[in-house]
């Protein structure tokens, strides 16, 4: 029996995916990135929200996250304000560019789902959903175990337990609703 390394598999699906996403962005004449639009979608859902939802949200390191603000920033796609209930956090709001954005990016990643979605059944992607759940909690789980053992997590830049959001929470900061058989596959 062939044995496959999930992790390789994953990660190659990841980069094929975002090379997919960029070369949509790029056929449409939208000048993002994927990194970008991934930290973009969120603020369609929810205007406002705190920049370091965006690091929970995707479980990407405070660095990285204001990179990429910073770019969409330069872009004039978003702005910056210090939350005036908490001066330590920072909320990010939709520019009017960013707005008029919204349904051609929505398109884009609709028919990326569609099209990745086509040659499964519903029931297939209801257990695809459930295995990734199961995945997700076990690299959780080491990630804890890791962290446990070690005396100054600091040592290990980027190796931060994220907060417990799910795929479906992830999904619908991303502007695209799971669909009934995802749903299905975590209640399940």
């Amino acid at each position: 029996m062939d044995q496959k390394v999930i992790g390789k598999t994953i990660s190659i699906l990841h980069r094929k995916h975002r090379a997919l996403i960029n070369a949509k962005l790029n056929e449409k004449g939208i000048r993002l990135g994927s990194s970008q639009l991934q930290l973009l979608m969120p603020l369609f859902v929810q205007d406002g929200i705190h920049q370091h939802k965006l690091c929970e949200l995707y479980h990407i390191d405070k660095a990285a996250v204001a990179r990429g603000i910073r770019k969409l920033e330069l872009q004039g796609l978003i702005s910056k304000e210090t939350d005036p209930v908490d001066n330590r956090k920072v909320k990010l709001h939709l520019t009017p560019a960013a707005v008029s954005l919204k349904q051609p990016l929505s398109s884009i990643l609709e028919h990326i789902d569609s099209s990745l979605k086509v040659h499964l059944k519903e029931e297939e992607i209801s257990r695809l959903f459930l295995m990734l759940d199961k995945i997700e909690k076990a690299i959780d789980s080491e990630m804890i175990i890791f962290s446990d053992s070690r005396t100054d997590s600091s040592a290990t830049p980027g190796l931060t337990m994220r907060k417990n959001i799910s795929i479906k929470d992830r999904q619908t900061f991303s502007g695209m609703e799971p669909s009934s058989a995802e749903q299905k596959g975590r209640t399940s």
